[in-house]
């Protein structure tokens, strides 16, 4: 992985991604090295599940997760809630994306996102660890243009974000 520098709770693009444990959705811990040297990801950070446009949110990007997989990028959802309300809310509502429970918000803090309960903010990482872009979405088709913007960065960093071959 990258070398850690300054922006170490606030990651910029070209600065390496910090790192990362969560138990998720799938009722596995995900952390960075399962992606890093392998898949670019984008981790994509909402709010509270209780809260509607959140609800929604998650929703549209599950519905959308083929959009992601078509760009060979994986998608991550980081809610701040604990594990058991996770399975509990991915399970009822049928979530094939994999959230990941960040109950006390250190990964959001150690990626410099605080939301305000208006959108959502997403952190494309490359598959050797470095952040491409951050992305702060609001209103309705959310999704529809993370999809959009992670083929915009496909294009335009097709070495990096390229999955690296299974030798």
């Amino acid at each position: 992985m990258a070398s850690p520098t300054d922006h170490d709770n606030n990651p910029q693009a070209g600065d390496a991604a910090p790192d990362f444990t969560a138990a998720s959705s799938r009722a596995q811990t995900l952390d960075e090295s399962r992606f890093i040297g392998k898949v670019p990801f984008v981790l994509v950070f909402t709010s509270d599940l209780q809260d509607p446009g959140s609800a929604r949110l998650v929703n549209d990007l599950d519905r959308h997760q083929e959009g992601f997989g078509s760009q060979r990028v994986q998608l991550l959802i980081v809610v701040p809630e604990p594990v058991d309300l996770v399975q509990q809310d991915s399970d009822q509502r049928s979530i094939t994306a994999p959230l990941l429970a960040d109950p006390g918000r250190e990964i959001a803090a150690r990626y410099g996102v605080e939301l305000d309960g208006t959108g959502f903010e997403a952190v494309v990482v490359d598959r050797e660890g470095v952040v491409v872009e951050r992305l702060a979405l609001i209103g309705e088709h959310a999704a529809e243009r993370l999809v959009e913007e992670v083929r915009r960065i496909v294009a335009e960093h097709p070495w990096s974000m390229e999955p690296r071959s299974r030798d």
